[in-house]
């Protein structure tokens, strides 16, 4: 989902991103190529998380996401799975933002806990 070959209502690339949570239900949101980091300390641990941000797809359709709305899979139109949601900076009169984490940093997560170590996602072309 790198690769911006749509447009928001503004002319700027983004992809246009579906996600059907528990809480929101099925929403439409725009990526776009920008990444959001944060540090989370563990005692003499640091964490470092890759968040992509996922705005609303125009000023009327409401958040993207919500609480309760985390783990749900997040794709695009051709059903390629980006990631999942993670947060959100909540809604206000003039903007929302969720946050979403990419699928690539989930697996990487998944294949470090060794039972689930060979676990992959199996393309559609193979399916």
């Amino acid at each position: 989902m790198r690769k911006l070959t749509m447009y928001d209502q503004n002319g700027k690339r983004c992809i246009l991103v579906l996600k059907n949570g528990r809480t929101t239900g099925l929403t439409v949101g725009r990526a776009y190529n920008i990444a959001s980091y944060s540090r989370k300390y563990f005692g003499n641990n640091t964490f470092i998380a890759k968040e992509l941000a996922i705005l609303p797809f125009d000023k009327d359709s409401g958040a993207f996401s919500a609480k309760g709305d985390s783990g749900a899979a997040v794709a695009d139109g051709a059903g390629r799975i980006g990631g999942i949601p993670t947060g959100g900076g909540g809604a206000t009169e003039s903007s929302d933002v969720a946050y979403v984490t990419p699928i690539s940093v989930v697996l990487k997560i998944i294949q470090s806990y060794k039972p689930l170590a060979k676990v992959y996602i199996k393309s559609a072309q193979s399916a």
